[in-house]
């Protein structure tokens, strides 16, 4: 997983309440709180940068409102910068917020290996990193908080494969379209799900990575174009 600050793990069940917390839990760190002292009457609030993979996406914009929420209740100022999932643009948004000198960093990144890079550059400009959801391959962060996407696949997994006995389908095989295996998230789900599977005794049909999230890539991809339903995680 890479260096954590010591006493900084926090992993939650639930990403939005997590996230409601994120903060807060930045307020009380010893960086957090010596920006926060910094900032006198009449100066400057501390800014802080969200680095997102596409806000176009409900879930993430859901996550951006709670940190923007939650920012400004502390005196944060907080701007978001949408890759709109392309690594390159999330690597410039990351070279521009370090060198303007923002006092940290919250990310969900593109992918695992794109967010080891960025913590690489935060690490070097002295500017303190959140990871909300996704992960790392590595790299200092002060806390990273995400779902437990592993157990979350797996229990879909048996709902799934029950069903698929009660039915008399117990022979049948188990597509997967998936969010990108390049993401520590995706990999958990794909585990996860994949345990509940074997437990079953019900094969996998093979895995499609999604590209663009885009509804063309689910609906169509399960209908239309193969005729009978698989399972996305």
């Amino acid at each position: 997983m890479g260096d954590i600050c010591p006493g900084a793990w926090c992993r939650s069940r639930r990403v939005r309440v997590g996230l409601l917390v994120l903060l807060a839990m930045l307020a009380g760190s010893g960086w957090a709180a010596g920006v926060a002292g910094e900032a006198g009457e009449g100066q400057a609030r501390p800014r802080l940068a969200y680095l997102v993979s596409d806000l176009r996406i409900p879930f993430w914009d859901i996550l951006w409102r709670g940190i923007r929420s939650r920012a400004e209740g502390l005196g944060y100022r907080v701007q978001v910068y949408s890759a709109n999932n392309g690594a390159k643009r999330e690597l410039e948004h990351a070279v521009k917020v370090i060198r303007g000198g923002v006092d940290g960093i919250i990310v969900s990144p593109t992918n695992s290996s794109a967010c080891a890079t960025i913590l690489k550059f935060a690490r070097q400009g002295g500017i303190p990193v959140v990871i909300a959801d996704v992960g790392t391959d590595g790299g200092a962060f002060v806390s990273y908080i995400s779902s437990d996407n592993r157990d979350g696949a797996y229990r879909i997994g048996k709902v799934l494969t029950r069903r698929m006995h009660a039915l008399g389908w117990g022979d049948g095989r188990v597509g997967i379209i998936a969010i990108p295996q390049t993401r520590e998230n995706g990999r958990a789900r794909t585990a996860g799900f994949m345990e509940a599977l074997d437990e079953a005794g019900i094969r996998g049909a093979g895995i499609r990575q999604q590209v663009d999230f885009s509804y063309q890539e689910t609906y169509p991809e399960l209908f239309i174009k193969k005729g009978a339903p698989r399972s996305t995680n």
